[in-house]
């Protein structure tokens, strides 16, 4: 019992400590803590921190080699784009990304603060993502048609000589037999 006693005293002794070391940890980090209560933009998730190169789309291509290079383009951009999905993804649940020992320093009041401002911003990050997207596969698909279109034409210019030259071909031979 006097154990237990003499460890209670010891303890209530070192709390005055405990608390003076611990407001000396808050006053350290303040411009930490204040950093997720009011200025966190998202800079470690966005989609440019994963430096993605958007697709440069001409207005059409006429060539194999054009058409193969803007396809792996737009298949690259892809990739990069589900990386900064995946990280925002990894980011969560919000709140996440703040290191463990200044979560441990900040008062639950402060934590509930900066979950929701990182909700925020996540959120605009996630929209602005899909924006992006939105636009390469627009832009993708105009470029796609205007090929497809162009490479129809061909096909069918080429198509129209080769009957036409099958045609005279026969005729040769026809008046060859005759």
């Amino acid at each position: 019992m006097m154990k237990r006693i003499t460890l209670a005293l010891l303890t209530l002794a070192c709390l005055p400590n405990l608390w003076a070391a611990e407001a000396a940890d808050r006053a350290a980090r303040k411009a930490d803590i204040d950093f997720y209560l009011s200025q966190y933009e998202g800079n470690d998730v966005e989609l440019e921190k994963f430096q993605c190169a958007r697709p440069v789309f001409p207005e059409l291509s006429r060539t194999k080699a054009e058409i193969a290079a803007v396809g792996q383009s737009v298949d690259a951009w892809l990739a990069c784009y589900n990386r900064f999905v995946q990280g925002l993804n990894d980011a969560l649940p919000v709140g996440k990304g703040i290191p463990a020992e200044l979560q441990a320093l900040m008062t639950p009041a402060e934590l509930a603060q900066a979950k929701q401002r990182m909700g925020r911003v996540y959120q605009v990050l996630s929209e602005e993502g899909e924006e992006t997207l939105q636009a390469v596969l627009a832009a993708s698909a105009a470029w796609k048609e205007k090929t497809d279109a162009y490479v129809n034409a061909e096909a069918a210019k080429l198509s129209t000589v080769k009957n036409h030259q099958d045609t005279a071909e026969r005729m040769r031979i026809l008046k060859g037999k005759q």
